[in-house]
């Protein structure tokens, strides 16, 4: 997973000019992904967490991911900007993801094969618009892939230690990701002697102590974590009850951009799984499918948003090589040509969004600062649509407003009473400002590209600023 030899040709010096060659192509892919600012609330979450780790104000939510934010705050020690330092990191995890992907799919085929299963998913348009977001998904998903590829080998020392180490990462970055690294544990500790148990174990949980033992820290004690996980939980399950099981606006589909591609997607994993169970081997297959597509399809379908593409991004990881094997099966000569011609289509459909992903701010952090500088200057009140707080948060801890913030919920809530409309800026997203009657001026700030809609599931894409905003919670009935 270190090495710079990722074809495992006999003429070395071939390997290591087509691996760089390689990964200075796929790293340079990753650049023209880097956005401007943040999309999405989660993002704020974390960045915000990069300057003041404080996980009972969801800085960020549970569960904390104390990893991410460490390695945010080394890129923030040396200079970037709290939301730059984590698209920067996740940038760095999405080329090397290449290494850890390739090795564990060496593990079920030939190494010509997995290398193209790397490329393949490197090569899913959602993949490379997600590499440079400020989400855990990337890295962790790299670091799964490297657990996997270590604790499926042959049983070394070495390979275990690595294995503990990658898990405890991991988990450190994307706690959920606990339903595929337990039952692989469970697996892997009834085929290894005492001392290997050992130490698949000890330095997996050291690191989940210390890593979390920062956050108790923190917090101040367990309980407070508790009653912040209920919270969150209650939020989060009572969002999922809206959610449409329909398969065209699954996040599989939208990293495909298609639900067609998605669907041809699933048929070629299908049959790539039959080609591999009739090999001599088909029980190599069972932990591929025990502990890490079944529980990655629990995690995704019924403890997640299913609608979010970067859910789908380890189920797209671990399941390329068989999507590969099954391109193979009607001959080795079509894999080039399928991951060049994905390759092309990916580049077809998402490169002319670059331009303005990288050089415009997201609406929702460009609405923020509008409104910020506004309210600073008028003295007005902020009353914020409760989704958007989170990046009034992100641009408070990155320079103080010593003006006033109420939430829309307190006005709804009967907390607090609605501002004189002459000092009221009021700040919602699409589909919400349940409270404005009528407003002096207003401004939308908006992304017109489809595929970016579609990607943020058409939340913080068109974020209004209301000046001189007369509310009324009767306009919210």
């Amino acid at each position: 997973m270190l090495t710079p030899f990722l074809f495992g040709l006999q003429n070395r010096r071939l390997d290591f000019v087509v691996t760089m060659l390689l990964i200075v192509l796929v790293a340079l892919s990753r650049l023209l992904a880097v956005p401007a600012s943040i999309w999405d609330q989660d993002e704020a979450y974390f960045a915000t967490g990069v300057i003041d780790f404080a996980p009972l104000d969801n800085h960020p939510h549970p569960p904390w991911f104390p990893l991410w934010i460490a390695l945010g705050k080394l890129a923030y020690l040396a200079g970037a900007e709290p939301a730059a330092s984590l698209q920067w990191m996740s940038l760095l995890f999405s080329v090397w993801i290449i290494f850890p992907l390739t090795a564990f799919w060496s593990r079920l085929m030939r190494r010509e094969l997995a290398v193209a299963a790397a490329l393949l998913f490197a090569a899913v348009p959602g993949v490379w618009l997600l590499a440079g977001r400020a989400y855990t998904g990337t890295a962790a998903t790299a670091l799964l892939a490297a657990t996997l590829a270590c604790w499926l080998g042959p049983g070394d020392r070495r390979s275990i230690l690595i294995g503990s180490l990658t898990a405890g990462g991991c988990l450190l970055i994307r706690a959920h990701f606990a339903v595929v690294v337990v039952p692989l544990l469970f697996v892997m500790w009834r085929r290894r002697s005492p001392s290997k148990r050992r130490l698949m174990v000890a330095p997996m949980l050291a690191l989940l102590v210390a890593g979390y033992g920062w956050v108790v820290v923190a917090a101040g004690g367990i309980r407070p974590l508790l009653a912040a996980v209920q919270l969150h939980s209650s939020i989060h399950f009572g969002a999922r009850a809206g959610f449409s099981p329909s398969f065209s606006q699954s996040g599989l589909a939208q990293a495909l951009i298609s639900p067609v591609a998605a669907a041809l997607w699933i048929i070629l994993a299908v049959l790539g799984t039959l080609v591999l169970l009739r090999l001599p081997r088909p029980d190599s297959l069972a932990p591929l499918f025990a502990v890490v597509l079944g529980p990655l399809l629990v995690l995704i379908h019924l403890l997640s948003n299913p609608h979010h593409m970067r859910y789908s991004m380890p189920l797209l990881a671990f399941s390329s090589g068989l999507v590969i094997v099954a391109v193979a099966r009607f001959g080795k000569r079509w894999v080039l040509p399928i991951v060049v011609g994905a390759a092309a289509l990916s580049c077809w459909q998402v490169l002319p969004i670059f331009p303005q992903y990288r050089s415009q701010p997201g609406p929702a952090p460009a609405a923020v600062a509008h409104a910020l500088s506004r309210a600073r200057a008028s003295g007005s009140v902020i009353v914020a649509d409760r989704t958007l707080v989170s990046f009034l948060d992100l641009e408070q801890a990155k320079r103080e407003f010593l003006g006033t913030i109420i939430r829309d919920d307190q006005i709804l809530g009967g907390e607090t009473p609605p501002p004189p409309d002459w000092a009221t800026i009021y700040l919602f997203d699409l589909g919400r400002g349940e409270l404005l009657e009528r407003a002096r001026q207003q401004q939308v700030f908006s992304c017109s590209e489809p595929i970016l809609r579609r990607m943020a599931q058409e939340r913080f894409v068109e974020v209004t600023v209301a000046e001189g905003a007369r509310l009324g919670i009767s306009s919210s009935r």
